[in-house]
């Protein structure tokens, strides 16, 4: 199974290759059976500030209206199937915290926040423990590692998506704090890659016979 996810990655990785050529976060969200999916951290990128403020929520404490996460844009962002995981914070079931690093300071992520909404999905992650960490203007931000979270792979759709805006909510209200790219890429089961890229070869094949022919 490992190795099938990771012909998967490999292969879903190299056509978003174009889309994660500049400098940017990536998370990596793949099956792992039991109502849970296994996310892999990687990339760094640059925050523009834009209204100060910005800082990563601790997991001790967390609640919806008072959260830091990745904005959606229509569909740059609908990765939640509709009508599921309504800020869905999911705490890690297996596996190594993944880390989140701020200006060469690390930090263990204690969880993802998942939300499905009509206006493009939102993203975000919490700092394991019960202190938040300021995020200064022109700060680097890294992530790194993986494990398994209580995100059912049922309730989301396969695809490539981008995001861009960051914003920190206090008391449900956004402050639009600034940019911070990120793309996340929800790969799709072995069994339907499989047949999405042998429909793929045939056309190839096709085309490639048909030239042969006219030749």
């Amino acid at each position: 199974m490992i190795k099938s996810h990771s012909l998967v990655l490999a292969a879903l990785g190299a056509l978003a290759l174009g889309s994660q050529a500049m400098a940017q976060l990536v998370v990596t969200v793949t099956p792992a059976g039991g109502g849970n999916t296994l996310w892999t951290f990687s990339g760094s990128a640059t925050y523009t500030e834009s209204a100060a403020g910005l800082e990563f929520r601790a997991t001790t404490g967390w609640a919806e209206d008072d959260s830091t996460e990745w904005k959606g844009n229509g569909n740059s962002g609908n990765y939640v199937a509709s009508g599921t995981y309504n800020n869905q914070h999911s705490l890690l079931v297996s596996g190594t915290n993944p880390v989140i690093t701020v200006n060469g300071t690390p930090y263990n992520m204690g969880g993802v926040i998942v939300d499905h909404d009509n206006s493009g999905d939102d993203f975000g992650v919490t700092i394991a423990g019960a202190s938040n960490v300021p995020v200064p203007a022109n700060a680097t931000v890294a992530f790194s590692g993986s494990a398994v979270f209580a995100v059912d792979y049922a309730n989301l759709n396969p695809g490539v998506y981008s995001f861009g805006n960051i914003s920190h909510a206090v008391g449900g209200n956004d402050a639009g704090n600034g940019t911070l790219p990120l793309n996340m890429t929800v790969v799709p089961e072995p069994e339907t890659w499989a047949m999405v890229t042998g429909m793929s070869l045939c056309g190839v094949g096709a085309f490639l016979r048909r030239r042969k022919a006219s030749a």
